[in-house]
């Protein structure tokens, strides 16, 4: 919950500032009493930041390559956010919101390049629930 906090200001005061009149037209239309987000596109954002907000279990997905007979090569998590104060409390907190896995496949010799990247963000914190990896 707290990081989802830290990430929803962080957007919010992204938009403040990059682009004040969209901003001013949401305050507007949830001023007027849409705050629900009905209009036909908010559904589509919704369904688009699921994993944004949900996130992924790295270590489930390391667990899942490893069983498959993949090696991981790199596992990076890191802490991204727009502003520098929001990437220091997500640090101090110790939340990573995203993570960089590199992975080879066991028969390929060592001096091959990895088979995949995999970039996500990464799952919430044991205080902000559980998450389960894409179907």
């Amino acid at each position: 919950m707290v990081g989802y906090a830290i990430r929803r200001r962080d957007y919010l005061l992204d938009v403040m500032i990059r682009r004040p009149k969209h901003f001013l037209e949401r305050m507007r239309t949830i001023v007027n009493g849409d705050t629900t987000g009905t209009s036909p596109t908010s559904a589509y954002g919704a369904r688009a930041e699921r994993w944004a907000n949900d996130g992924l279990d790295d270590r489930r997905l390391a667990h899942v390559l490893e069983a498959s007979g993949c090696q991981i090569v790199v596992h990076e998590r890191l802490h991204s956010a727009r502003f520098a104060l929001s990437r220091l409390l997500l640090r101090l907190i110790r939340l990573p919101t995203s993570f960089y896995r590199i992975a080879r496949s066991q028969g390929s010799p060592a001096n091959s390049p990895p088979q995949s990247t995999i970039c996500f963000p990464s799952a919430r914190s044991p205080d902000e629930g559980s998450s389960s990896p894409p179907p």
